[in-house]
């Protein structure tokens, strides 16, 4: 009963909702881990800069990751995060997920355009989309990225 229950609770996981203030502060996140921050700018430009912080750690997502972005506004981002899972597959973390205007016109949060994963105890950047920071260059996740958002607009000319 005892292993049937520790399963079930594994499945159970879900990510904690967050919130970023107009100083980009990310609240609800246990005091341990002190000040989380996430600094955007640029947001509707073609240029954007982003930064996550936690304490005096920073991660400067890099610039080909950052102009992928195409939310032009705070409401086109949406933060989770998870601290209190099994850390030896995943570290604690915060999960910032981005939707294009249409998507947030549409009020259709299902599937991000864009979503970024950050290390919750050193600010470290883990993962774009599905791609493994330790896996794949930042260059090639971008030029992938970019790719099948080509062939996605692509499809969408084609189809009547």
């Amino acid at each position: 009963m005892v292993l049937l229950w520790v399963s079930f609770s594994s499945f159970a996981h879900k990510d904690a909702r967050l919130k970023v203030d107009e100083h980009g502060i990310v609240s609800r996140i246990p005091a341990e881990f002190g000040e989380v921050k996430l600094n955007i700018q640029g947001l509707g430009t073609k240029k954007k800069a982003l930064t996550f912080i936690v304490n005096e750690q920073h991660t400067q997502v890099p610039e080909c990751v950052a102009n992928l972005i195409r939310t032009n506004n705070p409401q086109g981002m949406q933060l989770s995060g998870s601290w209190y899972h099994e850390t030896s597959i995943l570290p604690y973390y915060v999960s910032v997920q981005f939707y294009t205007p249409a998507q947030v016109q549409a009020q259709n949060y299902n599937n991000p355009d864009l979503s970024l994963l950050f290390d919750l105890q050193n600010s470290q950047l883990l993962m774009v989309d599905s791609f493994k920071l330790a896996e794949t260059s930042v260059e090639s996740i971008c030029k992938k990225i970019q790719i099948n958002r080509e062939r996605q607009a692509h499809k969408q000319t084609i189809l009547p």
